[in-house]
């Protein structure tokens, strides 16, 4: 029994989730979000339609995001290829931002779930997920650092 929990527990040390790239991708992941969050509960004290309050907070956020994804969780300093990464991760945020409203509306509308900061974080978290593989091999893909970092 001793030598499955050492084994299991050399599997989880051992993940690629603990590399610092995964970790400083959380830790961005993590202020973007509450970045949406905040605003997601501050634009909902206004009254305004809850898919409007959701899109605007979401929107705000991609701005946050990209900076952190680009200079700190990829370390991709150079600007020669700004252009076309802006360009391709608004294109992913714009898909994301359908596929964010689409899944608010169904916990919202469909389930009833009626805490919209709940069903905003949920959304989050499956977009967070996917979007993870396409920064890394997609947008900033040819970050020149080393596998494990």
């Amino acid at each position: 029994m001793k030598d499955i929990i050492k084994k299991g527990l050399n599997i989880f040390a051992n993940a690629k989730i603990f590399r610092p790239r995964t970790i400083r991708y959380v830790f961005s992941g993590c202020t973007a979000a509450f970045a949406t969050l905040s605003l997601t509960w501050l634009f909902e004290q206004t009254g305004m339609n809850y898919i409007l309050v959701v899109t605007l907070a979401y929107l705000l956020s991609v701005m946050v995001s990209f900076s952190l994804q680009k200079f700190f969780t990829f370390e991709n300093r150079g600007l020669e290829k700004v252009h076309g990464q802006v360009a391709i991760y608004f294109a992913l945020a714009a898909i994301n931002l359908l596929i964010n409203d689409f899944l608010v509306y169904i916990l919202f509308s469909g389930f009833r779930v009626q805490y919209l900061v709940f069903d905003q974080a949920i959304s989050t978290v499956l977009i967070a997920i996917y979007s993870f593989f396409i920064y890394r091999h997609i947008i900033f893909k040819n970050t020149p650092h080393a596998e494990n970092k």
